[in-house]
């Protein structure tokens, strides 16, 4: 039984993996403009997504795939996301909606992906 007061959940923590697209175009560019009609520009090979979701998935962590093979979100607890990306677990739960963290994509995928970043808890009121 879980203690009163501490939540499992909060041990939770998830990322957005930007992958590298062959174009070079980066996904986040999409965020200053309308979306263009074909996305094809700023998607990753379908070989470098299963790569990818491939590792993640057999470092212990979920993963879940976008319905337009842009982008893959992980999801594990903060001790997981310390071992995966051999970064202090305490940077991890500075993330808050005013400061991003952005990990290093481990060496083995770093060809494959431009950008990850933790995501904060969403905040219910």
């Amino acid at each position: 039984m879980a203690k009163a007061g501490k939540s499992k959940r909060s041990e939770v923590v998830t990322a957005q993996v930007f992958l590298r697209s062959v174009s070079g175009r980066k996904l986040r560019e999409l965020g200053q403009g309308p979306l263009p009609d074909d996305l094809e520009t700023y998607r990753a090979p379908k070989s470098a997504r299963d790569t990818v979701h491939r590792f993640f998935s057999d470092a212990g962590l979920k993963v879940f795939s976008d319905d337009q093979g842009l982008a893959l979100t992980i999801e594990g607890d903060r001790a997981k996301f310390a071992e995966v990306f051999k970064t202090a677990g305490a940077s991890i739960k500075s993330v808050s909606p005013g400061k991003t963290v952005t990990l290093k994509p481990p060496k083995e995928i770093s060809a494959l992906v431009d950008e990850i970043v933790v995501t904060p808890k969403p905040e219910f009121y």
